[in-house]
Formats: C-alpha cells, sequence, structure tokens
C-alpha cells in the first residue's frame, strides 16, 4: 500500500470524485450529471413528505415526548447539544440549519445521500447523479419551518445560500471551505448519519427539542421562574413539598417532573453547604433504564471509592411495587457494596404484610438495607440532620434547583434533553398560586 493511499483523500475527475478512506479502493464514488432514476424517486418521495407536513408532525412528537431520545448514543446527543451550544450572532446556525435538514432528508429516504448537495434533472447545471438540491429543499420548507417555530432565527433564503456550503465537492472531512462554526460535530453528524449509527428521526426529534429549549422565549420563561423561586417570602420545608406535590400532580410527564423534583432536593442540600453522604450523580436520561444505564436507581450518591451509598428510584403514581421490588433484588444481586436502595411513592406506599417480607429478605441476601418512603417522609429523613441555619435556606434553595434545572442551567448535574418550557409555565403557575 503506497503512503498516499493510507491518507484520507479525494480524488476528482472531470465525471466523478472518489473518496478514499485509508485504503487502496475508494470507500464512495460520487459520480456526477442529471439525476438518476432512484435519485428522483427519493426526491419527490422527499418533497412530498415536506409538503404533507412532516417537520410539524416532528415537531409535534417531539414536545409531547413520544420519541425515546435514551436510545440516541451519547456521543450523537453531545455533537447536537455542542452544535446548538456554539449558535451565536456572528456564526453557527447555518450548520445547524444544513444539520437538521440533512437528518430530515435522512429520516425521509435514508437511502439517499446527504453528502451531495446539488442534484437536478438538467445537465446545464452542475449536479451529481445521486444528488439532491439541498438549497432548493432548505428555501421551501426546512429553513421556513425553523423561522416560523421560532426555533433559529434564518434569512428568507435559507442557511444554503451561505456561499461556503456551496462549493461543488461532497460534504466529507475534506471539504476544504473554510466556515465558521462547529464544522467538526457537523461533520461528525453526516458521517455517522451516512454509516447508519444511529436513527436520524431521534437525532432530528433531540435537535428540535435543543433548539426549543434555546429559543429566547425560553429564556426569559426561565430566568422569570428562577427568579419567583426567590420572591417567596413564609416558606418552610412542608410548604414547599406541597408546593411541588401540587406542580407534580398537575403537570404533563409528571414521573420526570418527580424524579426532578428529588434530584433538586439533594442539590439543594449541597448548594446550601450541608454535608452530603456522597457525591451526587447526575440526573439520568428521561426513559433511560437504569440497568441499562449503570444505576441501581434515579438519585444516587456515591462514595469516594465507587461504591453507592444511596439509590432511590422515583415512581410516580406506582403504590404498589412487588415487580419493582424483585427487580431490586435482582440488581443488587449483581452489584455488591450498595449500603441504602430503596423507592420514593408521592402517594403513600402500599406495604402489605407480603411486600415488606420480600423487602426484608433482599435485605437479609444483600447486605443492602431496603426501604420504601412516600415523598413526604423521604424528604424528612434527607432533611432531618440539617442544621437550623440549613433547614431555613433549603426551602428556597430547592426550588430554585427545580427552576434552574428545568431551565437548562444545569446540565453538568441535571441534562435534559426533552422541551421543558411546559414544566417550566406549569412550575411557574404553582409558585404563583403559593405566592
Amino acid at each position: 500500500m503506497s503512503a498516499r493511499s493510507k491518507e484520507n483523500h479525494l480524488d476528482v475527475y472531470p465525471n466523478r470524485s472518489e473518496l478514499f478512506l485509508g485504503t487502496d479502493s475508494p470507500a464512495f464514488v460520487f459520480p456526477e450529471g442529471p439525476q438518476d432514476e432512484a435519485t428522483q424517486k427519493r426526491y419527490q418521495k422527499i418533497v412530498d413528505a415536506f409538503r404533507a407536513g412532516f417537520l410539524d408532525k416532528v415537531y409535534r412528537e417531539s414536545v409531547t415526548g413520544k420519541h425515546d431520545l435514551s436510545l440516541l448514543p451519547e456521543p450523537v446527543r453531545e455533537h447536537l447539544r455542542k452544535m446548538v451550544a456554539a449558535i451565536s450572532a456572528s456564526g453557527g446556525r447555518a450548520l445547524t440549519g444544513l444539520v437538521f435538514l440533512q437528518l430530515a432528508v435522512k429520516a425521509i429516504a435514508p437511502k439517499q445521500s446527504i453528502r451531495l448537495h446539488k442534484g437536478g434533472p438538467s445537465s446545464s447545471d452542475f449536479s451529481w447523479r445521486q444528488g439532491v438540491s439541498l438549497r432548493s429543499l432548505d428555501k421551501d420548507f426546512s429553513s421556513a419551518f425553523l423561522r416560523d417555530h421560532k426555533l433559529l432565527e434564518i434569512n428568507r433564503d435559507g442557511v444554503m445560500m451561505t456561499r461556503t456550503l456551496a462549493e461543488n465537492y461532497p460534504y466529507t472531512q475534506l471539504y476544504k471551505a473554510r466556515m465558521t462554526g462547529p464544522a467538526e460535530h457537523w461533520m461528525a453528524l453526516v458521517d455517522g448519519a451516512e454509516a447508519g449509527e444511529f436513527d436520524p428521526l431521534l437525532a432530528l426529534s433531540f435537535l428540535v427539542s435543543a433548539l426549543k429549549n434555546r429559543s429566547d422565549a425560553f429564556s426569559k420563561l426561565a430566568e422569570e421562574t428562577i427568579s419567583a423561586t426567590q420572591k417567596i417570602r413564609s416558606l418552610d420545608l412542608d410548604d414547599a413539598t406541597t408546593l411541588l406535590v401540587g406542580f407534580v400532580s398537575k403537570t404533563e410527564f409528571a414521573a420526570r417532573a418527580f424524579e426532578v423534583a428529588m434530584h433538586s432536593l439533594v442539590q439543594a442540600i449541597g448548594d446550601v453547604g450541608a454535608q452530603l453522604r456522597g457525591r451526587l450523580a447526575p440526573l439520568s436520561q428521561m426513559r433511560s433504564a437504569n440497568k441499562k444505564a449503570g444505576n441501581i436507581g434515579d438519585i444516587e450518591l456515591i462514595s469516594p471509592n465507587g461504591r453507592i451509598v444511596e439509590s432511590w428510584d422515583a415512581k410516580f403514581g406506582k403504590p404498589y411495587l412487588w415487580d419493582e421490588l424483585v427487580e431490586l433484588g435482582e440488581k443488587l444481586s449483581e452489584k455488591s457494596g450498595v449500603v441504602i436502595a430503596g423507592f420514593v411513592t408521592d402517594g403513600t406506599p402500599m406495604l402489605p404484610n407480603d411486600l415488606l417480607n420480600r423487602k426484608n429478605e433482599i435485605s437479609a441476601a444483600t447486605g443492602t438495607q431496603v426501604e420504601i418512603f412516600s415523598f413526604r417522609d423521604w424528604v424528612r429523613i434527607q432533611t432531618g440532620n440539617l442544621s437550623s441555619k440549613h433547614r431555613s435556606e433549603l426551602p428556597k434553595a430547592w426550588l430554585k434547583a427545580v427552576a434552574e434545572t428545568f431551565g437548562r442551567k444545569r446540565l453538568d448535574i441535571a441534562p435534559i434533553d426533552e422541551p421543558c418550557d411546559k414544566w417550566l409555565s406549569d412550575f411557574a403557575l404553582s409558585l404563583k398560586s403559593h405566592a
């Protein structure tokens, strides 16, 4: 093998380009010329889907949490987060708008290459035989959708008017146009989508959620809600607990809101300077199975040597937990050294003798103290040893932690990728009713 062939390179010929990825044979061949018949059919399928409201459907499903975003690989989520975080007045919008369109195209027509951004039936203009006009799709559908839903500020001609995105070369790691914005994350997503490494529909839904959570309206709501948590004058722990119980019971996706309320309490205990029994593990992704994620429960405190000191699983609307208790026993049998593990229910848990006996059997077999508490009892236990100073500061700190978690201000400890505006608005109403 020659030294040249070991490097990634693109060979350009009068009628085609060939992409080499460290081998003697090309990994991709991109013939030039009018669209072939198969590509024309794919293009029509894409146009028809956009006209039929594909993007509006994705938006509705994203807002209502239909898609299980935990199934999207973490590196893909991180690339998308970085792209959205890089959006500024001076750059990042064009690449984000482009990857939004590319993911949509890939979701509608998986066999369509999203590297080839020019294509048409005529031989008069430059075209790839397997390429489609991303510029036309962007102007007619994608950018208009992003503007109309206030997800991204884009001019009416679309992101493809950016000259650096219009070069007659395929979108690969070797695309040489100088760009502003997170080009490495964009290309990683293009490479991954072309390799079939993730579901483009999930990635598109994730991106909609991330853009929605970045909007000016969301930022304003987050700041107002955070500020409102500090304006409540008379508030003790029982008051804060009652407020949060009422909020959780009324909001959408209450099970997730319940997890956030519990996790935020432990965050707040640390915020006021009280000593935690261990390091608080970050909040798990929505619908992420604890076992799959390597967790025992939703809220975990970890000792310096990696031992789980406490693990609590939030159970909303489930007062009887026999099946959950059996599953916990299986988890504990596979993970030694857990000190305390258990469940927290939003209401009063059902504790018949058979369940209590099973709980005690698991404790005896695993050496783990297994508990089942109501939310109110769990709050009292978590805060029982606090000093009077910490107890007085905790209620507002707790509500602030909830607001900042939903406001996506604590992504290191509480990463939430699903849309948060409905939770924030419902929480703001609960604060207002208590003021």
